[in-house]
């Protein structure tokens, strides 16, 4: 991508059309594209490799935007966030709340996933950072993701995984924000990874970063990755990426966390989506949610549009993955119940690990 002079502070900071792509620590610098409204609406991930946003970038010195934002903070909206399992329907639910216009949706911006690995992965490079200069620069990442367009009233994200490492700083940086965990019980989330080449291959490089980046910190160092199959890598995912969600989960803000399973995305979009524009306390009419289920978001598949899809279709597929892969699920989640009761865990039916009362969801 081009570099070229950047535009004015005062321009960029509050404008919606310049999105934050890149951070780089060392260098101390933020980079930005200038896209439209339809490059958000219809980029299914807003990173510069997989969505069209030019070929011009702008950089800023992050010490200027600090600045700038301290002394000239630009009007934000409240923003709520969709924290996923992955292969959870998200990309359907975004497709969903895109057809109902009723607030700017952000699928997968890879500012949140790149703070979080700058946390966990790389925190030997903000070592030198304070407390409070860590949630300044968390707050600005943030706000930028709460700019609107004109008519619009609200953000969702929607991270990637890697986001979840961010879990508790989304939730901190604004009491208005509410985050909607959605995922899918452990047995789906293994058969879902199994049915696919492409997927396995996904789950081998995944479970490596997680084991890498977060496997001492939740007490998983001794997993062995190199003597287990994908089913197993594939439980394991799951059970990192619950454990990134429990401080969340058991503090003080677990009040505004949402848990649902994202097979009823696919199975029953019409009440998940008022349960969920209910949560999100963001008004929409019962007509609206109908036109937005009834619309092509639910009759072709999230990843390839081109494909055709629907509820039928993926129940049709958990059956045939049950007959093909359901031996290997069932070895993997006994494994997992027992590495997760090792830690002090335990595996259910439901679509995340169970906490002990009160915090419960």
């Amino acid at each position: 991508m081009e570099l070229i002079e950047a535009p004015l502070v005062e321009d960029a900071l509050p404008s919606s059309e310049f999105f934050p792509v890149s951070i780089d620590w060392p260098k101390r610098t933020l980079s930005f594209v200038r896209i439209g409204r339809e490059t958000y609406n219809s980029a299914a991930f807003l990173v510069p490799r997989h969505a069209n946003m030019g070929n011009k970038s702008f950089t800023f010195n992050m010490d200027d935007l600090l600045l700038h934002a301290r002394k000239n903070p630009w009007p934000t909206v409240r923003t709520h966030y969709v924290l996923i399992s992955a292969f959870c329907c998200s990309t359907l639910l975004a497709r969903y709340i895109d057809e109902l216009g009723i607030a700017l949706v952000l699928k997968e911006p890879g500012l949140i996933a790149q703070l979080g690995i700058l946390k966990y992965a790389h925190s030997d490079l903000i070592a030198d950072l304070e407390p409070e200069e860590w949630t300044e620069m968390v707050g600005l990442s943030l706000s930028l993701m709460a700019r609107v367009f004109p008519a619009q009233s609200s953000v969702i994200v929607k991270p990637s995984d890697i986001g979840n490492l961010l879990a508790e700083d989304l939730l901190t940086h604004d009491e208005r924000s509410r985050v909607l965990i959605l995922s899918v019980p452990l047995r789906t989330f293994i058969l879902s990874v199994l049915k696919s080449s492409g997927r396995r291959e996904w789950t081998r490089a995944r479970a490596k970063y997680w084991h890498k980046s977060v496997g001492r910190i939740f007490g998983l160092q001794k997993v062995d990755l190199r003597r287990m199959n994908d089913a197993r890598k594939s439980a394991y995912i799951w059970l990192v990426t619950n454990c990134l969600w429990l401080s969340a989960r058991q503090g003080s803000h677990s009040d505004r966390i949402l848990i649902m399973d994202g097979d009823r995305i696919s199975s029953d979009p019409s009440l998940a989506l008022r349960e969920l524009m209910n949560f999100f306390n963001v008004e929409v009419a019962d007509d609206d949610i109908k036109r937005a289920v009834e619309s092509g978001a639910s009759s072709h598949h999230s990843k390839r549009p081109r494909e055709e899809y629907s509820a039928y279709s993926r129940s049709k597929d958990l059956v045939e993955w049950e007959r093909s892969y359901g031996e290997e699920a069932s070895e993997a989640t006994r494994w997992a119940s027992e590495l997760a009761a090792s830690i002090g865990l335990q595996i259910g039916d439901g679509p995340v690990i169970e906490l002990s009362q009160p915090h419960a969801n």
